[in-house]
């Protein structure tokens, strides 16, 4: 799962949140359809779509009118994302990082495991001590 994190820019309103990219394409623009909204000078209804291909590379492409950077270079229609870039469209910048992989709760199996483990571990000792004497 990927995030889309805002970045410090020439925009001096508030950002959106951190966002989760859950599916493709993802939709960034100011249209009711987008996924990501962003009410905004300079960003067209549909700005930009994230998407990935069959080998698992995240794609950008925008349309002609649409201004977008990829790491201060200008996309022209399409360009590939790797987890850090830079993207700037309109007046703001995210970056696309890799989202941690959400924890399950397991203290009660760790604590187990961790147990189980250092009981084996004080039978190894007992049983050399046996041995010995």
């Amino acid at each position: 799962m990927y995030l889309i994190v805002p970045h410090e820019s020439n925009y001096s309103g508030e950002l959106a949140p951190n966002t989760k990219v859950s599916h493709w394409p993802f939709v960034i623009g100011r249209g009711d359809s987008a996924h990501l909204q962003l009410d905004l000078p300079g960003v067209w209804e549909r700005h930009i779509a994230l998407d990935q291909n069959e080998n698992g590379e995240i794609c950008i492409s925008c349309t002609d009118q649409s201004e977008v950077w990829l790491n201060g270079k200008e996309v022209c229609q399409y360009g590939n994302l790797i987890p850090g870039d830079m993207v700037t469209m309109g007046p703001i910048s995210w970056r696309l990082e890799l989202a941690a992989p959400q924890l399950k709760k397991g203290r009660l199996t760790e604590w187990m495991v961790s147990l189980l483990i250092i009981s084996a571990f004080m039978s190894e000792i007992w049983l050399i001590y046996r041995l010995l004497s």
